[in-house]
């Protein structure tokens, strides 16, 4: 049994491929995101854009919902760079945007490469308050203006970690999957505890269990389909 640790729709979602796979994995969404209140205000600042920068799923839908037409129609007609397929198509879905960009790798390191030394003018970060600080200080270089708007935090459900701690007590698990950082600073007291198999989604996350200490696995694609692959992979060599 694997335990799948994250935000809501990546852990079930892991899990649920998982499940198809005939491999038993139990989703705990432990993270959760609290949306900025004032987010249409932290939007109405952004006047004129060249470059749109995603990093997720919900910051895409958090902008569309909440952003005038004006700052909708300048966010289609911009250059729009993305972390992930899913990113990606949602933007593509709500924006229509023509010119899109993938980082590959996914992820910020991904992203930073993909933007290399292109000059991005008027640019904007769309992204959780937990953002990269190396993907901000490269747009700091490579752009003329960067607007950084609050969209949303994330947070950690105390009844769901009070029952991950239990059970990695119990150790009642064959590995754990990890879809953010923030999931594994939360356990932090805990992981060293087990002697289970330790998966990261992407760089950032493994980079917060090597400084726990713990040893972990990161797949090839840091998205759904590499974790799953890789959780694959390490079930057959229980």
């Amino acid at each position: 049994m694997w335990c799948v640790v994250g935000t809501k729709r990546v852990a079930q979602k892991i899990a649920k491929r998982c499940e198809k796979l005939g491999i038993q994995a139990e989703p705990f969404p432990l993270v959760y995101q609290v949306v900025n209140e004032n987010i249409k205000d932290e939007l109405q600042r952004i006047t004129e854009l060249d470059t749109s920068v995603f990093t997720s799923v919900s910051a895409v839908k958090l902008v569309f919902k909440n952003a005038s037409l004006r700052l909708k129609k300048e966010i289609s007609r911009s250059t729009c760079f993305t972390i992930g397929p899913a990113t990606s198509e949602s933007v593509t879905q709500v924006f229509h945007c023509k010119n899109l960009f993938v980082a590959q790798p996914y992820s910020s390191l991904g992203l930073i490469k993909l933007i290399g030394e292109k000059k991005l003018g008027r640019c904007a970060l769309f992204s959780s308050l937990k953002r990269s600080t190396e993907l901000v200080n490269h747009l700091k270089k490579r752009c003329d203006v960067l607007y950084e708007p609050k969209l949303y935090d994330l947070s950690v459900d105390e009844k769901v970690l009070h029952k991950l701690e239990n059970k990695l007590i119990q150790k009642n698990y064959f590995g754990y999957v990890f879809t953010c950082s923030t999931a594994v600073y939360a356990l932090a007291n805990l992981l060293g505890k087990t002697n289970a198999n330790f998966v990261a989604m992407g760089p950032r996350t493994a980079s917060a269990l090597s400084q726990l200490g713990v040893k972990c696995y990161t797949p090839n694609s840091y998205d759904v389909d590499g974790v799953v692959s890789l959780i694959s992979v390490l079930s057959t060599r229980n």
